[in-house]
């Protein structure tokens, strides 16, 4: 098998807001939030970012962004269902505002193609060493 090899980020400790973010191969949590905010889930929610970065899924639209937060929600266990995860992706990807990729009115448009998306990709929807990260693509736009 022909696998990709992608760099494993570093993990930083930082006093930043929220819990952590994913920038230039490094995983920055936030040491100050730790006690409302889960290690490990924050670790593999960046982790799922990585990946999704090393294997070229750049997002160009609103629908792009919620499905890259949607898919590392998921993925780290933050939220089970369709609707607690698209929530958290709309608050992580959606700040509403002058160039902002989302607005609220495209928000609310996508949800049922989101959904779909999300049902039908559940089991494979999370990054594999031995598999890219599942992508939202140009079919699921449709």
């Amino acid at each position: 098998m022909n696998r990709k090899k992608c760099r494993v980020p570093k993990v930083v400790c930082t006093n930043c807001g929220g819990c952590g973010y994913w920038q230039a191969h490094v995983i920055y949590v936030c040491w100050n939030n730790r006690s409302i905010c889960d290690l490990t889930r924050t670790v593999t929610h960046e982790l799922v970012h990585a990946s999704q970065v090393c294997f070229q899924w750049r997002y160009r639209d609103c629908a792009d962004a919620l499905a890259w937060e949607l898919q590392a929600y998921f993925c780290s266990k933050a939220c089970n269902t369709f609707h607690d995860c698209y929530l958290k992706a709309v608050r992580s990807a959606c700040i509403f505002g002058p160039g902002s990729l989302c607005d609220p009115n495209k928000v609310a448009e996508l949800y049922e193609r989101m959904e779909l998306w999300f049902e039908v990709n559940r089991g494979i929807m999370c990054p594999h060493p031995d598999k890219p990260p599942l992508v939202w693509s140009p079919q699921d736009r449709n």
